[in-house]
This record gives C-alpha cells, sequence and structure tokens, in this order.
C-alpha cells in the first residue's frame, strides 16, 4: 500500500495492491466501500503485461505480480513482475528482472520527468557529491566486515573500487579502494596488480582484460561484451565500450547485479 498526497486539495489518496495485481484507492478523509475506486497505475500493468505478452507471443498466458507501491511528488509508481502461465517457464538472466511502472493519477496533471526525477530544490551539488562517496565508502569498507563473500558481492565491491579509480571526485576514497582490491585479489585469486597500483591521488583508466585473463582464477570479476565477449575498460563509472566498439549506456556489471527497467 501506499499514500499519495495532493498538497493542492490538502487531500491523501490510500492506494492497494495485491500480489495477483488487482487494485483500488479510496481518500482517506471519506473511506468506505462507495469511496473505492480504479487507480490509473493498474493501466500500466495492464500495459506492461500486454507488451510481455506481444513481444513472447504468449497468446493471452502472462501472469502479473505486484510487490509493492510507492508514490513522489503526485505520481504511483509499482513494482511488477511478469510470468508465463499454464506452461513450463524458461528463464535467461536478462529476462530476472522487476519493471518499475509510473502512473500520473491525476488526469489534469502534465507529465513532466524533469521535474519528477529532479533533486530537491535545497540539495546542492555538494550533498550529491557527499552522497555518492558515501555509498562508494560502504561497499568498500565491506570487505572487512565479512570473511566470506559470494561472487555477486565481491563483483560489486571491484566494481565500487574501479569507480574510486577512474572517477576524479573520489580521489578520496582511493585508499579503501586499495585495501578492498588487495582482499579480494586473495579471496578470489584474481590478479589485481593493475588495478591496486592505480589507487593513487589522480583518476585513472583501467585497460580491459585479455582473453588468456578471463581464463584464469577471479575472472567472474570482470567485465566483457555479451555480444562479442572482449574485454571492457574502466574509463567511466557510467558509460563502457568494448575493444570492439560495443557501447553501452551503463556499467553492463551494475546492470547485472540490479536489473530494473523504467516503463511510463
Amino acid at each position: 500500500m501506499a499514500v499519495l498526497t495532493d498538497e493542492q486539495n490538502d487531500s491523501c489518496t490510500l492506494h492497494l495492491g495485491t500480489s495477483a495485481a488487482l487494485g483500488t484507492s479510496m481518500g482517506i478523509e471519506n473511506p468506505g466501500f462507495d469511496g473505492l475506486s480504479l487507480p490509473l497505475w493498474t493501466k500500466t500493468i495492464k500495459t506492461i503485461r500486454e507488451q510481455y505478452d506481444l513481444d513472447r507471443d504468449l497468446r493471452g498466458h502472462v501472469g502479473v505480480r505486484v510487490w509493492g507501491l510507492a508514490s513522489h511528488r503526485g505520481v504511483m509508481a509499482v513494482l511488477v513482475t511478469r510470468h508465463p502461465t499454464n506452461m513450463i517457464q524458461y528463464k535467461v538472466a536478462s529476462d530476472e528482472r522487476a519493471v518499475v511502472g509510473f502512473a500520473i493519477e491525476d488526469p489534469d496533471q502534465t507529465p513532466d520527468s524533469g521535474s519528477l526525477f529532479a533533486p530537491n530544490p535545497e540539495q546542492s551539488i555538494q550533498m550529491a557529491g557527499n552522497g555518492k562517496e558515501k555509498a562508494i565508502t560502504f561497499l568498500l569498507s565491506q570487505c572487512d566486515k565479512k570473511n566470506e563473500l559470494i561472487q555477486e558481492d565481491q563483483r560489486l565491491i571491484y566494481a565500487a573500487a574501479c569507480c574510486s579509480i577512474v572517477d576524479e571526485t573520489l580521489t578520496s576514497t582511493h585508499h579503501l579502494a586499495q585495501k578492498a582490491l588487495e582482499r579480494l585479489s586473495i579471496k578470489s585469486g584474481a590478479d589485481l596488480s593493475e588495478e591496486i597500483s592505480k589507487c593513487a591521488n589522480q583518476a585513472s583508466v583501467i585497460e580491459s582484460k585479455s582473453l588468456d585473463q578471463f581464463d584464469q582464477p577471479g575472472s567472474y570479476l570482470f567485465e566483457k561484451c555479451d555480444i562479442c565477449d572482449a574485454g571492457i575498460p574502466w574509463v567511466s563509472s557510467t558509460e563502457a565500450q568494448c575493444e570492439s566498439g560495443h557501447l553501452f549506456s551503463k556499467r553492463s556489471i551494475l546492470l547485472e547485479l540490479f536489473h530494473l527497467e523504467l516503463t511510463f
């Protein structure tokens, strides 16, 4: 459930969703059966279901589950997963994702994605930078707190260390990155000498790994192109391009760990 606040009319609406993708809403000021209505985010779920059906030619055998609701600046967000029904479900890694759908419940409101995702007016660029540094610092510190790290944890810590090395705004975290990489090298058996040597006071580029290095211990830490299997260097924390020229808008390792698809 989630509460959507209308600041102009000084009113609140309670939105309810079920695991079977059923939804309803009611005004908190006048609750009751007569006040129930169908929220617009249920139409968003319908669109998500229909698109999933068309893409896979499932002929209507599609189920949707709702996992959560949230509201922000007059917009409702719903987290759902899609599932084939009446058949065996075959999945690949790229399909293991949740979908976030957005719906504007006020029909008179004009969608403005710029203001929706913009930071709060009182939040400065310096505050945003501090938040990024805190997140990287937290991830790098996990190598000290956990004796056993699964591969996904190690890959995330490695990605955080690489972000620290290539981002000129994160030079203050280089000492933490060096310690984390040294521990990762021991835990995974990977050769991280290049990364450790670049934990200096200035931003550096981490070269892509060779085909031989992908056959060595700990190779699961490194990124390679899903299209051609070529190595991907760390030049930026937001964009990546493999040696063959395939361009990715975000770091692929982060996409593999956090599969999110935004649907408007």
